[in-house]
């Protein structure tokens, strides 16, 4: 079934959503020693880098608008092409850093993709 670009933007948010309420609960140490939460975090990474890339190719001009939109997609294919490589530090310094800020970006572009 086709997803449209509201759809594609609100299944990020709702990843983001759970990574930072994830993050917000725990610290590195716990994460690293926790597989099942590193599990649930690349498969949330994978469901976030997957909506950015339909974006980038049915939807360009939205994808445009998310700042990270290419990392995030390229971050999707490590974890599914090269999995042998990601690295759980750099995962767990992506959700605590890089994904709060996302995340009120995609508010944003939502609340303004519904309006229109």
């Amino acid at each position: 079934m086709p997803r449209d670009a509201k759809t594609l933007v609100q299944d990020m948010l709702e990843n983001a959503a759970y990574l930072v309420g994830e993050v917000a609960k725990t610290d590195s140490d716990a994460y690293q020693k926790n597989i099942t939460l590193q599990k649930a975090f690349l498969q949330t990474f994978t469901v976030m880098g997957e909506a950015a890339a339909r974006l980038r190719e049915e939807f360009p001009d939205v994808a445009k608008r998310i700042d990270e939109a290419n990392k995030i997609a390229g971050f999707r294919n490590v974890i599914v092409h090269k999995y042998w490589d990601v690295d759980q530090e750099d995962v767990w310094s992506t959700a605590s850093t890089n994904v709060a800020p996302l995340l009120e970006q995609l508010r944003l572009l939502l609340d303004d993709l519904q309006k229109s």
